[in-house]
C-alpha cells in the first residue's frame, strides 16, 4: 500500500505548519499558529533559548533566493532580536543560500527526519544550527553536514 502525497501544495503546506506546531510544542517551544500581521502571512513563531522566531513552512519546490529574501524582510522589519527558521521539506537552490541573510537559519527534510528519527533532539538541532549559523554565516547546513 502507498501513501497518497498530497499534490496541492496549499493543503499541504497546511498540514506541515499543523504538523510543526505540534512538534514544536512537544518539545516545549511555546508555539503559536499562523497569523496574519499588517498584511503578511507568517506561518508559526516560537521561543528558544530567550528567542522568538518566526517560521516559514514550505512544502512545494526548492526554495529561491527571492523567497528568503522576502521571509527576511519579514524577520527583520519585527523586533530588533527576532530570527527566523524557514523549514523546507525539499531544500534550498544553491544560488538562494548567502550570507546577506544575517537573521534566519534553515531546516529541510533532511533535518526534521533526523529529529522524528530520534537522532537529535530538535532543540539540540536548532542550537547546532544556530551556532554554526553564527560563527560561519552559513544559515542552511543539514544535519548529515552539520557534524562533519
Amino acid at each position: 500500500n502507498k501513501i497518497a502525497l498530497n499534490t496541492n501544495f496549499n493543503q499541504r503546506g497546511f498540514q506541515l505548519e499543523k504538523f510543526l506546531y505540534k512538534l514544536f510544542l512537544l518539545f516545549d517551544l511555546e508555539p503559536k499558529g499562523s497569523f496574519k500581521i499588517n498584511g503578511e502571512q507568517i506561518d508559526g513563531a516560537f521561543t528558544f533559548q530567550n528567542t522568538d522566531y518566526l517560521l516559514e513552512a514550505k512544502w512545494a519546490k526548492e526554495v529561491n533566493r527571492s523567497d528568503l529574501a522576502t521571509f527576511c524582510f519579514k524577520v527583520e522589519t519585527k523586533f530588533k532580536n527576532a530570527a527566523g527558521l524557514l523549514i523546507s521539506i525539499d531544500g534550498v537552490t544553491k544560488e538562494a543560500v548567502s550570507s546577506d541573510f544575517k537573521s534566519i537559519i534553515i531546516m529541510d527534510g533532511v533535518d526534521l527526519l533526523a529529529v522524528l528519527d530520534n537522532r537529535i533532539k530538535l532543540s539540540d538541532l536548532l542550537f547546532k544550527k544556530r551556532r554554526k549559523a553564527s560563527e560561519t554565516g552559513n544559515i542552511y547546513v543539514n544535519f548529515n553536514s552539520l557534524f562533519r
